[in-house]
């Protein structure tokens, strides 16, 4: 989980340095609102899947192992689905980007 979610770290750091760019003034007002949203699903994910791994190792051993385990799983989860998401509007964006004179 620890992996997955420094993915998705880079991948918000990939989105945001695309904000500093010269195209992104280029972009219509829908292509800016998927890079927002895009971006804020990869910070979710990110902080979904480092939180999970953070919850194991404070609340293991002060929790029962079940209820730890069951919140961790849904937090990765989660997190997992959110840079699924976020990962496929990236693309779709950087295939737009490709196609900008």
């Amino acid at each position: 989980m620890r992996a997955a979610g420094l993915g998705a770290l880079v991948l918000l750091r990939f989105l945001s340095s695309h904000s500093l760019s010269s195209r992104f003034g280029r972009l219509s007002d829908t292509q800016r609102g998927k890079h927002v949203t895009s971006a804020a699903r990869a910070a979710l994910a990110a902080t979904l899947l480092l939180a999970s791994a953070a919850y194991l190792r404070v609340a293991a051993g002060r929790r029962p192992a079940e209820q730890v385990t069951r919140v961790a799983h849904a937090m990765a989860a989660s997190g997992l689905a959110a840079a699924c998401i976020a990962m496929s509007a990236a693309v779709r964006l950087a295939a737009r980007w490709a196609d900008l004179p």
